[in-house]
């Protein structure tokens, strides 16, 4: 065997086959085909069939329906393997190649010609011949300038853009010689070309043939009718799976040296790359539109059930999160055990903390004890906070809204002004119903201040306040509460000197307060650093002090309790996420099944122009990434309205709101995990669809 010449051809890298006269092209030597069913009953198809074809012949292989000429012809394509026997081509033993090899010679050596023209329903008459260049590893622009040269060469320049039902029997017979012409075509097998085609169609089928032959190709051609065979040089008949009659190879002067047949070189062996793949996978899926949307149904459900999800906890995270308050280190000016004398912190304290620690994200002052309230005869005593921040919080930290007028503001504190925010729980004691505490003057410790707002019933939002027999108690201790300037209060209600007093009580402490000691909240920028940053500053203040007289607070331990049962809490969601895209899975997968079910032919038309096995496969996983992409977008509009419909539905179910909260992460966890759930879905239908039989494959109706 001559090796193959590689050279320029109109700018194009080709491959010439050269071909030895010493040997023949096509040999097979006592072949035999066997059937088995799946009652093991066995069917010879062929018995012992040698012959040899030359390279450049123009062969008919006739013979009665049951004689095993298509089977032949599959075996010489490459498409099925011989029973027993040899097989060469080339000089090369066809028989031992593995399945991606047998592939790579159906791309590299054969075209196929079949009567049910086996063209790709959902692809244009272009695209169809682009296919076996594409397999071939063909660029995408050189691919479709060659066939788009090779169908205007059959005439079918006007009819490059539409599908096979919108062309003729002999308009698409001559698409499928154009596909078995894209890759080189140096063998033209041709099943029943003309069966389907009227005389005058089928005289012009032949004509080609004979006109491919004539440049060198070696056309093989399995048929019944006579007028077909009377138009080969060489006639082969076979009956009862045997040969019965040869009229004999072309003369040798004949064949000495065939004409070169030029095929595309660049890029060869290298399969479909991504973006052919993208293409075909976006053109099965439009034009199998109802199996498409029940994948994309299924990842959507399976991606929005666990959005819906993350987005509950999520909500109940921060909720919990936002109560703890773990980036919080609260200092006060209480001894930490009952030997020891308090200090009196001062602002001076929290400007050295801000200094010494860059960590510190921000510091609070805050005064608060009980003082007396009056408004004309009616007085009442309640607690007085005066703070330096500007928006008035509950016990917990949670931002108490106003119900009617304004709150403190920075300059207020600065100009001593004396005005106060007075809680609900005040202001219903204080004045009657239907008066407007805003704009009256009330006695706090005999010092006047102006009413300046009044705060909301509750800090909750709507639906989460506490139950019925809880709202007395809640309101007594969370809405006795009146807000004033912390400069104010510092000037005017606090005593120069204050030092908190401890108690011992049954051998327990507990802490007398009065109103002037100073608390100082310190935030910081990394919860996990709370500790660390606590005990420096418990160093700093000894420092300052000279002693331990004051007492740190954080909520470390309660975070540290938090993330351990919010670890549990993850595991069971994780566990019900894993439910509801498994659910999705089998969805996917059993409509994938499906697919490949419905899709045998096309199959088999892939493989017969030299598709992989996992060229197959990637033409499902991509199909199916897609689709689940789809999906996943889908699933994260679906869970983010479904998790805001739930919220409304069930708040008013119970005592508290729902709490729905989406994060941006929410985003990419859907998609990739759409995507990942798509390819998961379709690994058993991608292998199922890339071993299946390509004989049988294009069997199916």
């Amino acid at each position: 065997m001559l090796p193959n010449a590689i050279r320029m051809v109109e700018g194009e890298l080709v491959e010439t086959a050269e071909h030895s006269p010493a040997s023949p092209l096509i040999e097979l030597r006592g072949v035999d085909r066997i059937f088995e069913d799946e009652d093991g009953v066995r069917t010879q198809v062929l018995a012992d069939v040698t012959l040899a074809i030359e390279a450049g012949e123009m062969v008919c292989i006739t013979g009665p329906s049951g004689a095993g000429k298509s089977t032949l012809l599959n075996i010489l394509g490459c498409l099925d393997r011989p029973s027993a026997g040899e097989y060469r081509f080339d000089g090369r033993d066809v028989t031992v190649l593995d399945a991606d090899a047998l592939a790579r010679m159906r791309r590299n050596e054969f075209g196929f010609v079949f009567q049910a023209f086996n063209l790709l329903e959902s692809a244009t008459s272009q695209q169809n011949v682009e296919l076996p260049a594409r397999y071939l590893g063909l660029g995408a622009a050189p691919a479709r300038a060659r066939a788009r040269k090779l169908l205007e060469s059959l005439g079918l320049s006007e009819r490059l853009d539409h599908r096979p039902s919108e062309l003729s029997g002999g308009e698409q017979q001559r698409t499928s010689i154009a596909r078995a012409l894209m890759n080189g075509g140096r063998v033209i097998l041709a099943d029943e070309p003309t069966g389907a085609l009227d005389s005058a169609q089928g005289e012009e089928v032949m004509s080609l043939l004979r006109e491919l032959a004539a440049r060198g190709h070696t056309v093989v051609i399995v048929s019944h009718d006579a007028a077909v065979a009377a138009g080969a040089n060489r006639r082969i008949e076979l009956r009862d799976g045997r040969v019965a009659a040869d009229s004999g190879a072309m003369a040798s002067e004949s064949r000495k040296v065939p004409p070169r047949i030029e095929t595309p070189w660049k890029g060869r062996g290298q399969g479909l790359g991504l973006p052919a793949l993208l293409r075909d996978a976006l053109t099965c899926l439009g034009a199998n539109s109802l199996r498409t949307a029940l994948m994309v149904l299924s990842v959507a459900l399976g991606v929005g059930s666990v959005v819906a999800l993350l987005s509950l906890a999520e909500g109940i995270e921060r909720r919990i999160l936002d109560t703890l308050q773990a980036d919080r280190i609260e200092i006060h000016s209480l001894g930490s055990s009952n030997k020891d004398v308090a200090v009196q912190l001062t602002p001076a304290d929290a400007d050295a903390i801000r200094s010494e620690f860059p960590i510190v994200t921000a510091t609070h002052f805050s005064i608060q004890g009980p003082l007396s309230i009056r408004w004309g005869t009616v007085a009442e005593e309640t607690k007085i906070r005066a703070e330096t921040r500007t928006q008035p919080t509950a016990a917990d930290q949670r931002p108490w809204p106003l119900a009617r007028g304004a709150f403190l503001t920075e300059e207020d504190s600065e100009r001593r002004e004396q005005v106060v925010v007075l809680g609900p729980t005040v202001a219903e004691a204080l004045f009657e119903a239907g008066t407007d505490p805003v704009g009256e003057l009330v006695q706090i410790e005999g010092f006047p201040f102006l009413v300046k707002g009044v705060l909301e019933r509750s800090p909750l939002p709507p639906g989460m306040e506490p139950p019925e027999e809880m709202v007395d108690s809640w309101r007594a201790t969370f809405g006795d509460v009146a807000y004033v300037p912390f400069h104010t209060a510092r000037a005017l209600l606090a005593p120069a000197e204050v030092a908190p007093v401890v108690h011992i009580d049954d051998g327990f402490r507990s802490f007398t307060k009065p109103f002037g000691a100073l608390t100082i909240e310190v935030r910081v920028a990394d919860s996990t650093t709370v500790e660390a940053t606590a005990s420096a500053i418990r160093d700093l203040l000894i420092r300052t002090h000279g002693r331990e007289g004051f007492t740190i607070n954080t909520d470390v331990e309660l975070a540290d309790t938090f993330d351990r049962m919010w670890g549990l809490h993850s595991v069971i969601q994780g566990g019900i996420a894993a439910v509801a895209l498994l659910v999705a899975i089998v969805g996917v997968t059993a409509t994938t099944l499906v697919a490949v079910g419905a899709r045998r032919r096309e199959i088999g038309i892939r493989m017969a122009v030299g598709a992989r096995r996992r060229d197959i496969a990637s033409q499902f996983l991509v199909e199916a990434a897609i689709a689940a992409f789809v999906g996943g977008a889908a699933g994260l509009l679906l869970g983010y309205w479904a998790g805001i419909g739930f919220a409304a539905l069930a708040t008013p179910l119970g005592s508290t709101q729902v709490p729905i909260a989406f994060a941006g992460w929410f985003v990419p966890v859907a998609l990739c995990g759409g995507v990942a759930t798509g390819l998961v879905a379709a690994i058993i239908p991608a292998r199922r669809a890339a071993r299946l039989d390509p004989v049988d494959a294009l069997a199916d109706e």
